[in-house]
């Protein structure tokens, strides 16, 4: 019952906050922008076995938003999110 109280709190939260597209570094975030599902398919899909990241930033016009080094980073994150890849 908890756990339904506080989905509920957060998604209320939410409502009135919504997470901010770009950080106070005006840098794209992954979660409202829709990135992090993304890339989790391409990496899936083995797009990262078969080319380097910047090629793979190359095949996504949101991902060219992202320069090199924090394109990288942001994949060490999903990847590192999801152990199964």
């Amino acid at each position: 019952m908890k756990a339904l109280a506080d989905e509920a709190a957060i998604a209320h939260d939410r409502d009135l906050y919504p997470q901010k597209l770009f950080n106070s570094l005006g840098k794209l975030n992954l979660e409202p922008s829709g990135v992090k599902e993304l890339l989790e398919v391409d990496l899936k899909n083995g797009k990262l076995d078969q080319m380097t990241p910047r090629q793979l930033q190359t095949t996504n016009t949101i991902y060219m938003q992202f320069d090199l080094p924090h394109f990288t980073k942001v994949i060490q994150q999903v990847f590192g999110a999801d152990k199964s890849l």
